[in-house]
């Protein structure tokens, strides 16, 4: 039995949905589990296309080995899997998540002409950069085509917009810009201070230690060792201070040798990948965030909901995040990517002005309803629908 579609007369209202990604981890898993969840709620039935290694609730898991680099043998097994799955699952529309999974997607779509495709781009990287981050001019044309092949592309901060119609070509008209949300925070007063009063017990912390977060996959371009090196120079300056770090990734030693330091011997916790992480922005006083680039940052806005303080880098979608142009101010300080002094800096402003640190605070607070996930949810459906009408059964214009 099909889910019912939600309450729209539009024609092309999907009743179901195949999404595409790659191995989800960090931002973008957080993401797909509240658009999931979302769906859910607007009557629409969700199929997960990806490793399926950790199936994502509500949806219906198909496995594909997806990979975040480029492997010919395995992508073109993709595609043709793909292909078979689009044939079976039937969706109005198909939903890519990352360069990646749209180069699959434009290469099995031939097999599936009837859906439409929308394709999200969650940020900066490219599947052919150099290791100083600059992408082959193969590699660039290869993924100008697969976006060019989308009904409508996502962009998840106006940063990410300009860069689709600057460095891939994507005409304005087929961008939405959709801010990713997040799930509206417990108002409970109590059971914040609940949360925090648990989560500090379990870090072995007093009350009144201050306590710096950082909480993000722990790959280079969310600025790791900027935030560690950071991390140092506070110690020595605020000597009580204790640091934490939640996540997982490929600087993982880099993290734990960093805890190994003299200053930060015995104050610096790796907690590994954690689902808890309302729990633990609880017992946090200020987050780290040093992105070297970010197209948006769920963590960032996580850290807003909570009332927490951030100290980010002035890149990509976290200036739109945080809030640098409102007429009100920024709800934390924003600093030159990777310069772990002015990181250092902010953080140590923050401790000694407590003041200042809860009213930017409070301001994040009260900006963090506006990513609200029901407002994100019905754009990207208004995304689909769009998609639908361009799809070629409707006739693409």
């Amino acid at each position: 039995m099909e889910s019912p579609a939600i309450d729209d007369p539009d024609p092309i209202n999907p009743a179901r949905v195949l999404l595409l990604a790659r191995p989800a981890a960090g931002g973008m898993r957080t993401h797909l589990q509240t658009l999931l969840r979302g769906l859910a709620r607007h009557g629409v039935e969700a199929w997960l296309a990806g490793p399926g290694d950790e199936p994502l609730a509500p949806a219906r898991t198909v496995p594909l080995p997806v990979t975040d680099g480029v492997r010919p043998l395995d992508d073109a097994r993709c595609v043709w899997l793909l292909a078979s799955a689009v044939r079976r699952v039937a969706p109005a529309v198909v939903h890519a998540h990352g360069l990646k999974a749209a180069l699959l997607a434009a290469a099995g779509r031939p097999a599936w002409p009837a859906a439409g495709l929308v394709v999200t781009v969650h940020g900066a990287a490219t599947l052919g950069a150099s290791p100083d981050g600059r992408p082959g001019r193969l590699a660039r044309s290869v993924e100008r085509w697969a976006l060019a092949s989308a009904d409508r592309v996502i962009a998840v901060s106006t940063a990410v917009s300009e860069q689709l119609q600057d460095s891939f070509g994507v005409p304005p008209g087929r961008i939405a810009v959709i801010p990713n949300g997040i799930e509206p925070a417990p108002a409970d007063s109590a059971l914040a201070s609940s949360w925090r009063s648990g989560a500090r017990r379990e870090l072995g912390l007093a009350p009144q230690t201050p306590l710096v977060g950082f909480v993000g996959r722990l790959a280079p371009h969310k600025g790791v060792p900027v935030f560690l090196e950071a991390a140092s120079l506070v110690a020595m300056a605020r000597p009580r201070t204790a640091f934490l770090v939640a996540g997982d990734g490929p600087l993982r030693p880099a993290v734990l040798e960093a805890a190994g330091r003299p200053e930060l011997r015995g104050r610096l916790q790796w907690l590994g990948f954690r689902v808890d992480v309302p729990r633990l922005m609880a017992a946090l006083d200020l987050v780290g965030f040093p992105s070297l680039q970010e197209g948006f940052s769920l963590v960032a806005l996580e850290a807003m909901a909570a009332g927490r303080p951030v100290v980010a880098s002035r890149v990509g979608g976290l200036t739109e995040v945080l809030g640098e142009d409102d007429a009100a101010g920024p709800a934390g300080l924003l600093v030159k990517p990777g310069d772990p002094v002015a990181l250092a800096d902010a953080l140590v402003r923050l401790l000694q002005h407590p003041g200042l640190a809860a009213a930017l605070g409070e301001r994040g607070r009260e900006r963090a309803p506006s990513f609200g996930a029901e407002r994100m949810v019905r754009a990207i459906l208004e995304a689909y629908r769009v998609a639908g009408r361009g799809s070629p059964r409707h006739g693409r214009g």
